[in-house]
């Protein structure tokens, strides 16, 4: 059975625009002109695809985040909007506490394709902030997407490979941001099953036994703890499936000031507190 597509006219306009080279604005206001047979080629070759399911970021290779375009493909996740609100969340943040610090160091763990880090270098860059940077995941081949996106947009940011924060070797840091994988192994499955090709490894929050999606996140915490200085903050992704036990587990583990933060949908989001 072939995939229900939610949003077929949507869908075909952005894969057009991409074709052409053009806004999505230009197809509305110029749709009696006629295109060249290899783009007519193009164009249907991108529409079989989509039909297996396979989403339009990775067809046209990007997906804006935060008012930007980042490239993507089948090695990490697309950027999703509601992650938004981790990056805005992280620079109140570190607006009001660290008000005239000269430098700060920061890392984002499972970053994925970067749009984290690279979204919140711009922003704390462009308000006068100094930083030292830092960018992990497990995945080499998404830190090589991660990499593209640090040159598309002129980020210092220096990545490192490793599971979490445990084979890493940091300075003490101010912040910590992750999206980290939480959804149950057997929800990330059955979602897979739609043909959208996303990682599993980035999806898949179970390890060390858990069911519930829990397990990365409790490897993460403590971790997150340990690497910061007195006084600095841990933000984390955890969606709807977990917020509630990762800001236990946050308590748990000695962080103070933890608070959920909820996405523009009103469900639960982001777990953040301070060491």
């Amino acid at each position: 059975m072939l995939p229900l597509i939610q949003t077929p006219s949507l869908d075909c306009d952005c894969i057009l625009a991409d074709v052409l080279g053009c806004s999505r604005s230009f197809i509305l206001s110029h749709s009696d002109e006629a295109m060249e047979a290899y783009q007519i080629e193009k164009f249907l070759s991108a529409i079989e695809r989509r039909c297996t399911g396979l989403p339009v970021a990775y067809i046209i290779g990007k997906k804006e985040f935060y008012g930007r375009d980042f490239f993507v493909n089948e090695s990490v996740l697309i950027p999703k909007p509601d992650t938004e609100i981790l990056v805005e969340r992280t620079i109140q943040l570190v607006s009001s506490h660290f008000a005239g610090r000269n430098k700060l160091t920061v890392v984002d763990v499972c970053t994925g394709s970067g749009c984290i880090a690279v979204s919140l270098w711009k922003e704390l860059a462009g308000i006068n902030f100094e930083m030292d940077f830092f960018a992990t995941d497990i995945s080499p081949e998404a830190l090589k997407v991660a990499g593209k996106n640090c040159e598309i947009h002129d980020c210092r940011i220096q990545l490192l490979q490793g599971d979490l924060l445990s084979e890493i070797d940091l300075p003490k840091l101010d912040v910590v941001v992750s999206n980290p994988p939480y959804i149950p192994s057997g929800m990330a499955r059955e979602l897979l099953k739609d043909g959208r090709a996303e990682p599993l490894l980035a999806l898949d929050g179970d390890c060390d036994g858990s069911t519930d999606g829990t397990g990365v996140i409790a490897r993460l915490v403590p971790q997150g703890f340990e690497a910061l200085k007195e006084g600095g903050w841990f933000l984390m992704e955890t969606g709807e499936y977990n917020a509630a036990r990762g800001a236990e587990i946050m308590l748990e583990h000695g962080f103070k000031d933890v608070a959920i933060h909820c996405d523009l949908s009103g469900q639960p989001r982001v777990v953040e507190g301070r060491k």
